[in-house]
């Protein structure tokens, strides 16, 4: 796999509404419809009613193979965005351009127990 981060844009034009296929979705990412696959039943992404997948997934993957290439392992995001300390959201503009956003909360004494390593 290539440098996610060098797969993500800084400013992607929002063109359509239309929903993603596992398939169209992993080959977006540049990612194997496997990890899409393991990403849904984690909870990191999911798919509608159809199995069809919004196109704020593509980077809320991005950004979380981002934070896997920079040494987080996957288990510890999943844990940490069930318990709330990370939000990987997605903002649009006025303009109609997505921005992804990322929101960690930063706790004194360190992460809730469900976040530890």
């Amino acid at each position: 796999m290539d440098d996610p981060a060098s797969r993500m844009p800084s400013d992607v034009v929002a063109t359509s509404v239309a929903r993603l296929t596992r398939e169209e979705l992993a080959d977006l990412v540049g990612d194997s419809v496997e990890r899409i696959r393991d990403l849904s039943a984690r909870g990191v992404i999911q798919a509608d009613e159809a199995g069809l997948y919004a196109p704020g997934d593509a980077h809320r993957i991005r950004v979380i193979d981002g934070f896997e290439a920079a040494g987080v392992p996957l288990d510890v995001l999943v844990r940490a965005q069930a318990a709330g300390v990370i939000s990987v959201a997605l903002e649009v503009n006025l303009t109609g351009v997505f921005r992804p956003t990322v929101k960690i909360l930063v706790y004194v004494n360190g992460p809730p127990p469900a976040c530890r390593i």
